[in-house]
């Protein structure tokens, strides 16, 4: 019986070993806007007026995307990612209110009412969508990464343009 036994611990210890290996660390993929999804217009509440030219529906988006990451800072414990996203965009955010404004004043929309629509949206969208944190965490990495200098190029979590009373003319394609 001894001899069975050490050839068998023998095993035992290799196969021990042989999980104890340590995984080589892999670095996370470069940052992407792959995160980014497009609501589908037919789920869309009907806009009000002139549909959005692509520099207005840039606006709202930039808006958006703003309030969803707002709104990530607190749901998902990313207050410094916010704070560096805020200072890094701050004359493109101020430009964006700007231009957000007289668009809204053009088209008869409350801006303070736009503007919490877009906030609860967000804030219903993170609560009921599971990898909202994940996602946020992607569009931090993107907006943060130095070869990203403008508030156009990220895209919003969910781009979602055409559910605020405003659609845009022509639809970006749809991610889900």
């Amino acid at each position: 019986m001894n001899v069975w036994i050490r050839p068998g611990l023998v095993v035992l210890a290799a196969a021990s070993l042989a999980a104890c290996t340590q995984k080589v660390a892999t670095s996370p993929p470069p940052p992407s806007p792959a995160y980014a999804k497009v609501m589908g217009a037919a789920t869309a509440s009907p806009g009000r007026g002139q549909c959005l030219n692509e520099a207005e529906a840039q606006t709202v988006r930039g808006r958006i995307l703003q309030q969803e990451l707002a709104y990530a800072a607190r749901a998902c414990n990313m207050t410094a990612e916010y704070n560096q996203f805020a200072t890094k965009y701050a004359s493109d955010l101020g430009r964006n209110g700007n231009e957000l404004s007289v668009l809204l004043r053009k088209r008869g929309i409350n801006i303070n009412s736009f503007v919490t629509d877009i906030a609860n949206k967000a804030g219903t969208r993170a609560t009921s969508y599971p990898a909202f944190c994940a996602d946020a965490r992607e569009a931090y990495r993107w907006a943060l990464s130095p070869s990203t200098t403008q508030l156009a190029a990220v895209p919003p979590l969910f781009d979602n343009t055409a559910d605020h009373s405003t659609k845009p003319c022509i639809q970006p394609q749809i991610r889900r």
